[in-house]
């Protein structure tokens, strides 16, 4: 999915709902990530999220560093989704290459920091006491991010 960039929260709801429904293509993400390049230019962003390992986009992604593209690759790790392909070589060479990147496990994807516990709402309860003052008597579940690493 190539999205152009676009601010605001009718740009976030369309990165959600292409996250939501994405699917395999008919183009590689290296053919995708050459066809973009024209576009992307000094210091523009670009996220990437692949399980592919097999590194023919390597080469597309350095042609975009070079006209100083600044990307990031969430690397889903294939191993832990139930296939054989190893990320290692992968983000060793982006780690080499300097590519901001982050290996995506199952695991880390369900882990139960990343879910508010059933028992806790999910927002604030207050009580309003005879003086007109407000006490919570229930806060929402730990709404904070972990951090991937």
């Amino acid at each position: 999915v190539w999205l152009p960039p676009r601010t605001g929260d009718g740009r976030r709801w369309e990165i959600l709902y292409a996250l939501a429904m994405i699917a395999p293509g008919d183009r590689s993400l290296a053919e995708m990530l050459t066809r973009i390049g024209p576009v992307l230019g000094r210091h523009d962003s670009l996220v990437l999220i692949t399980p592919s390992v097999d590194g023919d986009w390597i080469e597309p992604l350095v042609s975009l560093l070079r006209r100083g593209c600044v990307p990031t690759v969430l690397l889903l790790d294939p191993i832990s989704f139930g296939g054989s392909d190893d990320p290692t070589d992968v983000a060793a060479m982006l780690t080499t290459m300097g590519v901001g990147h982050f290996v995506v496990t199952r695991e880390l994807l369900s882990s139960a920091g990343l879910h508010p516990p059933d028992e806790r709402p999910d927002v604030w309860e207050w009580r309003v006491t005879g003086t007109g003052r407000a006490v919570p008597v229930g806060r929402p579940a730990d709404m904070s991010w972990k951090v991937l690493s």
